[in-house]
């Protein structure tokens, strides 16, 4: 399966339709702490906080992008909790 098709969706309604690798695959473009929404029937619904960064090779042609997941969901719970 490819990554578009895992189903994230994003946290804050921003308007922004594409996901930070896209950004950075498309755009060059540096992200950081995009909250993402995962919902799977294994899971259930995961929070994740996603960082990404272009991939270029020495004469700058884009080669990839360079994207972590860190699972935040347990923090988010805890926020929702205290408020």
């Amino acid at each position: 399966r490819k990554l578009r098709d895992l189903g994230f969706e994003s946290v804050l309604q921003t308007g922004e339709a594409a996901l930070p690798w896209q950004n950075s695959l498309r755009g060059g473009e540096v992200r950081r702490g995009v909250m993402l929404n995962l919902n799977g029937p294994q899971l259930g619904s995961r929070t994740f906080s996603v960082n990404s960064t272009p991939i270029s090779d020495a004469k700058g042609v884009s080669r990839g992008a360079l994207t972590t997941f860190d699972d935040v969901t347990h923090i988010e719970k805890k926020n929702k909790e205290l408020q």
